[in-house]
């Protein structure tokens, strides 16, 4: 069911969805999942700095989810200067017309069940190359990195 409601939804935001997922469109990125230190907030907020640093690239990223790190990793990302609005929790499914990239910078899980929606919605996904991630680096749409320097080049 939620499959069909999806497929009627795309079919109704086909420009919306042109839009976002166009090969000239400008890539939107957003990381979801509950709001810890330990999923990575810190390093993503590093990597986003040092690719703003280091190549001008200013990415927006999109944070959605709850949890308990939420309020401070807001007011990291701000002390940052980073582009990077914190929204509530939200289902998967509704971010899946709204972005091409999804970000997971996490090593503390085994088979991510966000970065396996995000594949399977057909979505860029950009990872740590580590064995959490071994199964998921064989897709296509799968851009492991396995440093700073390599995370600025999936964006160029």
């Amino acid at each position: 069911d939620i499959g069909d409601e999806l497929g009627s939804k795309l079919q109704s935001r086909s420009k919306d969805i042109e839009s976002v997922f166009s090969p000239d469109a400008t890539p939107t990125a957003y990381f979801i999942g509950k709001m810890l230190w330990s999923k990575g907030l810190g390093s993503l907020m590093d990597l986003m700095k040092y690719a703003e640093e280091s190549a001008g690239l200013k990415i927006k990223m999109d944070m959605y989810g709850g949890g308990p790190n939420k309020d401070e990793a807001s007011e990291k990302a701000k002390s940052m200067g980073l582009d990077m609005p914190f929204h509530g929790p939200i289902d998967h499914a509704e971010l899946g017309w709204t972005h091409k990239v999804f970000i997971n910078p996490s090593l503390s899980e085994v088979l991510c069940t966000t970065v396996a929606e995000a594949l399977a919605m057909g979505k860029f996904v950009v990872l740590p190359s580590h064995p959490s991630n071994d199964f998921f680096a064989q897709f296509p749409n799968c851009l492991p990195y396995t440093n700073k320097e390599e995370f600025v080049g999936k964006w160029i």
